[in-house]
C-alpha cells in the first residue's frame, strides 16, 4: 500500500507540474498576441515553446507574424530590415506547428505560401492535399485555383473556381486566375500563330 500511494503522490506531482508548464506557457501566448512588434511576439512563443511544445497554436501565431513581418505588414523601422529571417522563423514555426497538427489549417495555408516562393509546383501539391482532406469548404479551392494560376495550370485552376462558388474569395481568386493568363499572353512573342 505504501509503494501504490507513492506512486500515485509522485504522478499526480507530475500532473501538477506539466499543467502549470502548459498553463504558463498558454499565458505567454496569449501575452504575445497582444504585442505589436514582431521580435517580441516571436521572443515570448519561444520562451512558451520551451515551456510547453505541444501547443500548436502558438506556432501558427509565431509563423503568421514571422511571415507578416518578412512582408512588411506589421513592422516599422529596423524590423523591416529583418525579412529574410523572419522568412526562416515562419518556416521553423510553421513546420513545428504541422508537426504537431497535421491538419491544422492556418499552418497548411502558410506552409503553402511560403513554398510558392521557390516552387509554384510544390505550393500547389501540399495545398492540394489539404483540399482532399477538407474538400467541401469553397475557400480551399479558391485559394487552390490561385495557387495553380501562379503555376501556369490554368484549366485546373478554372476547375478549382468552379469548386470556389459561395467562397467569400471566389471573386479575388477569378481575378488572380484572369490576370496570371493575361500576365502569362502578355510574354508570348506576338508573332505566335
Amino acid at each position: 500500500m505504501t509503494a501504490g500511494a507513492a506512486v500515485l503522490i509522485l504522478l499526480a506531482l507530475g500532473g501538477i507540474l506539466h499543467g502549470a508548464r502548459a498553463g504558463s506557457a498558454q499565458a505567454l501566448r496569449r501575452r504575445a498576441a497582444t504585442r505589436h512588434l514582431p521580435s517580441a511576439v516571436l521572443a515570448l512563443c519561444q520562451r512558451a515553446h520551451r515551456l510547453y511544445a505541444y501547443d500548436y497554436y502558438g506556432c501558427v501565431l509565431a509563423a503568421w507574424t514571422a511571415y507578416d513581418a518578412a512582408q512588411g505588414d506589421t513592422a516599422d523601422g529596423p524590423e523591416k530590415a529583418t525579412g529574410g529571417g523572419n522568412l526562416e522563423q515562419a518556416e521553423l514555426w510553421c513546420d513545428r506547428g504541422l508537426a504537431l497538427n497535421p491538419y491544422q489549417r492556418k499552418l497548411n495555408r502558410l506552409k503553402a505560401h511560403l513554398l510558392l516562393r521557390q516552387d509554384p509546383e510544390a505550393a500547389v501539391r501540399h495545398w492540394r492535399r489539404y483540399v482532399e482532406w477538407a474538400f467541401w469548404q469553397p475557400d480551399h479551392h479558391a485559394f487552390l485555383a490561385m495557387l495553380l494560376a501562379r503555376a501556369g495550370e490554368f484549366a485546373q485552376a478554372e476547375r478549382a473556381l468552379d469548386w470556389a462558388g459561395g467562397s467569400r474569395y471566389h471573386d479575388l481568386a477569378r481575378k488572380v486566375v484572369d490576370e496570371a493568363k493575361r500576365d502569362m499572353s502578355a510574354l508570348l512573342p506576338k508573332d505566335t500563330p
